[in-house]
Protein backbone atom coordinates (compact mmCIF):
# COMPACT_ATOMS: atom_id res chain seq x y z
CA UNK A 1 0.00 0.00 0.00
CA UNK A 2 2.90 2.45 0.60
CA UNK A 3 4.19 1.91 -3.08
CA UNK A 4 0.37 2.60 -4.23
CA UNK A 5 -0.22 5.99 -1.80
CA UNK A 6 3.15 7.10 -3.08
CA UNK A 7 3.18 6.87 -6.62
CA UNK A 8 2.58 9.65 -8.85
CA UNK A 9 0.76 6.99 -11.31
CA UNK A 10 -1.50 5.16 -9.43
CA UNK A 11 -4.58 6.71 -9.40
CA UNK A 12 -7.34 3.95 -9.46
CA UNK A 13 -7.92 1.60 -7.06
CA UNK A 14 -9.95 -1.87 -7.70
CA UNK A 15 -10.78 -2.93 -4.42
CA UNK A 16 -13.40 -5.43 -2.43
CA UNK A 17 -15.49 -4.07 0.30
CA UNK A 18 -13.98 -6.21 2.67
CA UNK A 19 -9.96 -5.30 1.78
CA UNK A 20 -10.67 -1.68 1.50
CA UNK A 21 -12.05 -1.26 4.98
CA UNK A 22 -9.47 -3.34 7.34
CA UNK A 23 -7.79 -0.30 8.37
CA UNK A 24 -5.61 1.08 5.37
CA UNK A 25 -4.58 3.92 4.25
CA UNK A 26 -6.00 4.56 -0.09
CA UNK A 27 -4.62 8.26 -0.20
CA UNK A 28 -2.80 7.35 -2.92
CA UNK A 29 -6.24 6.64 -4.91
CA UNK A 30 -8.44 9.67 -6.57
CA UNK A 31 -10.81 6.89 -8.09
CA UNK A 32 -12.13 3.84 -6.20
CA UNK A 33 -14.26 1.24 -7.85
CA UNK A 34 -15.85 -1.04 -5.45
CA UNK A 35 -16.60 -4.14 -7.38
CA UNK A 36 -18.96 -6.33 -4.67
CA UNK A 37 -21.37 -3.44 -3.30
CA UNK A 38 -22.64 -4.65 0.23
CA UNK A 39 -25.99 -4.89 0.95
CA UNK A 40 -25.64 -2.78 3.79
CA UNK A 41 -24.31 0.75 1.90
CA UNK A 42 -22.76 1.95 5.00
CA UNK A 43 -20.61 -1.04 4.85
CA UNK A 44 -19.58 0.21 0.79
CA UNK A 45 -19.04 3.71 2.79
CA UNK A 46 -16.64 1.80 4.77
CA UNK A 47 -14.69 0.54 1.89
CA UNK A 48 -14.63 3.75 0.38
CA UNK A 49 -13.88 6.33 3.40
CA UNK A 50 -10.44 5.33 3.72
CA UNK A 51 -9.54 7.60 0.28
CA UNK A 52 -10.70 10.34 2.00
CA UNK A 53 -8.30 9.79 5.16
CA UNK A 54 -5.88 12.45 6.10
CA UNK A 55 -3.20 12.93 3.45
CA UNK A 56 -5.44 13.29 0.67
CA UNK A 57 -4.27 15.50 -2.13
CA UNK A 58 -6.31 14.50 -5.24
CA UNK A 59 -10.35 14.90 -5.32
CA UNK A 60 -11.49 11.54 -5.30
CA UNK A 61 -14.48 9.66 -7.06
CA UNK A 62 -16.01 6.49 -5.97
CA UNK A 63 -18.03 4.14 -8.05
CA UNK A 64 -19.60 1.18 -6.75
CA UNK A 65 -21.37 -1.18 -9.48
Amino acid sequence: MDQFNNSIDAKVLFGSTKACREGISLVGASRVVILDVHLNPSVTCQAIGPAYWPGQQKKVLAHSS
